[in-house]
């Protein structure tokens, strides 16, 4: 909707100059300071509009070239990220899972002291029982 109201602007713009244009049709002295030339209006204001839609359209796209070259270094520049990114993310993702087996390991090592322990506390216990059964 924003292009169609520039179309229709420029549009306008350009039927005004025309008008404007074709009402002005006296003959004018237009001087560029080494040469003087005698026209009709007409083709002074049209090529004064020319011209300026020239200087605009080269500002334009000077810019344009400018945001062009600028965008894809930008793009380059993410997709970089993006690929170090998911490098860090696997070499993290690798990392977190080897210390994760190390935890385990250390998990069912714990598991297997505390059995160990808690069999001779059993083993220590009934000796104990037994004594003490044995002397009452």
């Amino acid at each position: 909707m924003k292009d169609h109201g520039k179309l229709i602007t420029g549009f306008l713009l350009v039927c005004i100059v025309v008008i404007f244009s074709v009402i002005n049709t006296r003959r004018v002295v237009v001087n560029f300071g080494f040469a003087e030339i005698t026209s009709p209006l007409i083709f002074i204001i049209l090529g004064s509009a020319i011209l300026g839609a020239l200087i605009v359209f080269v500002t334009w796209f000077s810019n344009f070239w400018k945001q062009r070259k600028e965008l894809k270094i930008l793009k380059n520049e993410l997709n970089e990220l993006k690929g170090n990114f998911d490098a860090k993310l696997s070499d993290a993702v690798i990392d977190i899972k080897a210390e994760l087996a190390t935890k385990d390991e250390e998990v069912k090592m714990l598991e297997v002291q505390l059995e160990t322990l808690t069999r001779e506390q059993e083993v220590e216990l009934d000796a104990t029982a037994s004594f003490i059964n044995e002397e009452i």
